[in-house]
């Protein structure tokens, strides 16, 4: 018997979709929609939960950190 996970070990679980949401929310900053709106456009593609406001802010901030980090 196999006694390891098929799930390989180098990917984490739920990465992708992790992603995908911080994508949404990138895109969604860049374009000045409110969070309020994020959290509508969550929903629309399918999260039941949506996002709270704090989550949204956290992601805009490391955002923020990113791009002062690139222009510095």
């Amino acid at each position: 018997m196999r006694s390891g996970s098929f799930f390989p070990s180098l990917l984490e679980r739920r990465r992708r979709i992790d992603r995908a949401l911080f994508a949404v929310v990138m895109e969604a900053y860049v374009h000045g929609v409110s969070t309020r709106s994020v959290d509508d456009l969550v929903r629309a593609l399918g999260a039941d939960s949506g996002i709270s406001k704090s989550e949204v802010s956290r992601i805009r901030g490391e955002l923020d950190e990113e791009l002062t980090a690139f222009k510095g």
